[in-house]
């Protein structure tokens, strides 16, 4: 009782157990029914425009690089070919030696994932790295995508006497060789220029 002598109301407790008990089914129907019509809606979406509907998982995953060719070209030349503009560079770099590698490559399995393609250049009598890029990004349009790509890899200053490229096509990690081809060992003063 207050100071008043009224009785004091208890707190109500909610509902009880057994009424939230009782309501569980009509939850269960509605969220079943949600559910239904969600599942009813995405198979009509498919069915419409199977161009969305989501692609299995590749049942196998890799790489082919083949076909190296190689091409002594001068940085000015390549950029020529490729139809890039001279005008950020200056003579010397423009007239910088190297080698114009283009290759074929078959993917599989990594459809829209950028994959990363690494090149190094080998003194081939001595096994030394004389110059390495990893910044060239593949991105197959397809599950099974094929196709040629090409390299400018700049030529030491420094006499070699024998030399190749090795390129290597990475996973979309970047970190698993997943293809691989080296050029034949050659002098870089014998190759024809472009």
């Amino acid at each position: 009782m207050s100071a008043e002598g009224e009785p004091v109301a208890e707190p109500e407790r909610g509902r009880s157990r057994n009424e939230l008990l009782r309501s569980l089914p009509r939850v269960a129907r509605w969220t079943t029914g949600v559910v239904g019509f969600a599942a009813t809606l995405l198979g009509v979406v498919f069915v419409l425009f199977p161009a969305l509907q989501p692609e299995p998982p590749a049942p196998t995953k890799g790489a082919k690089l083949s076909d190296p060719t190689r091409e002594r070209l001068s940085w000015g030349q390549y950029l020529d070919r490729k139809d890039l503009d001279r005008a950020p560079y200056d003579a010397p770099a423009l007239r910088r030696r190297g080698i114009f590698v283009e290759f074929d490559y078959a993917i599989e399995g990594y459809k829209n994932k950028a994959l990363p393609l690494r090149w190094q250049l080998i003194d081939a009598s001595r096994g030394d790295q004389l110059g390495k890029s990893r910044d060239t990004l593949i991105v197959p349009e397809a599950s099974t995508d094929k196709g040629s790509w090409d390299v400018w890899v700049p030529l030491p200053r420094r006499r070699v006497q024998r030399l190749f490229v090795q390129l290597q096509l990475y996973n979309d990690r970047g970190d698993v060789p997943i293809g691989r081809v080296r050029t034949p060992p050659f002098r870089a003063s014998k190759l024809v220029s472009g």
